[in-house]
């Protein structure tokens, strides 16, 4: 895989908003929401794991989909389709999850 410099040509990782071409704003409005996604689904993910009944895991499913539909609607808010798009390519490289139950190569609505 070929890795992306940063902006001083050396080799550390492209940001986020660097790879999706986002000014500081933007770029730190996406990894908000980013960040605060995660820490929710860790969460919904624990208590899943947690979950004694399958009833209790289907609650927990159906509170990860409408995370993952929120988080969506967030970012498209903020991000062009383009931008979207490239965004879910990136996850799908990276084998992070998929969109609100998407087949995991669906590129987003």
């Amino acid at each position: 895989m070929k890795k992306l410099r940063g902006p001083m040509g050396d080799h550390r990782p492209m940001s986020l908003g660097q790879r999706l071409g986002l000014d500081e704003a933007r770029s730190q409005q996406v990894e908000a929401i980013m960040k605060s996604t995660r820490e929710q689904a860790m969460a919904i993910h624990t208590a899943m794991k947690a979950a004694t009944t399958d009833a209790a895991r289907d609650e927990q499913r159906l509170k990860m989909k409408a995370l993952r539909d929120s988080s969506k609607s967030q970012l498209a808010a903020i991000l062009t389709p383009e931008q979207m798009q490239k965004l879910h390519e990136g996850m799908m490289r990276r084998g992070r999850g998929h969109w609100g139950g998407e087949h995991r190569d669906a590129p987003p609505a």
